[in-house]
């Protein structure tokens, strides 16, 4: 199937806003990634009671949040989970 010129672009861009950061805690460590279907990955992390989700975000946004969020010390990946959680 043909689409048109348009059309292509909107998809292009619809896919490359479609990435999420997330947070997963992991017995004494934390899982952080990125994930375009966040609702699947987290049931692939056991489905979390708490976590910290951040998107939709362009792809390259997305690893630079993540690579930021690696960085983190412990007590502040445990903040944003806390404020994440507060907001659901």
């Amino acid at each position: 199937m043909h689409l048109p010129s348009s059309m292509r672009t909107m998809l292009r861009e619809q896919r490359l806003r479609r990435w999420w950061v997330y947070i997963v805690p992991k017995g004494e460590n934390f899982y952080v990634g990125i994930t375009t279907d966040p609702p699947n990955r987290l049931r692939q992390h056991s489905s979390p009671t708490s976590f910290y989700v951040k998107g939709p975000l362009e792809r390259d946004q997305a690893i630079r949040l993540e690579k930021k969020l690696k960085k983190c010390t412990r007590l502040e990946k445990w903040a944003l989970i806390r404020e994440f959680s507060q907001q659901e």
